[in-house]
């Protein structure tokens, strides 16, 4: 029997415990994904420009530094990343 692959999920989220709560959820659901975190949107694009690639982006829209509404603008004009789910 063929072993599932991970999904992995690129959470963008500075609060500590939106974080745990959503690890805790997605936790409930599933064991068979990966959750990413990154803490601003400077990070979220940089990992998203780098050979790391999730299968689904949850965008915090309330952040420090650059909002990641701005984010999802940069990653929209992005020929390699701009078909991932948001």
């Amino acid at each position: 029997m063929k072993r599932r692959s991970r999904q992995k999920i690129l959470l963008a989220e500075d609060d500590k415990d939106h974080y745990t709560n959503f690890v805790q959820a997605i936790n409930s659901i599933s064991n068979t994904i990966e959750i990413m975190r990154v803490d601003n949107g400077y990070a979220l694009l940089t990992m998203l420009e780098t050979n790391i690639s999730p299968d689904t982006i949850f965008p915090d829209i309330t952040r420090p530094y650059k909002g990641d509404l701005e984010i999802l603008e940069e990653i929209n004009e992005k020929a390699g990343i701009k078909k991932l789910p948001l």
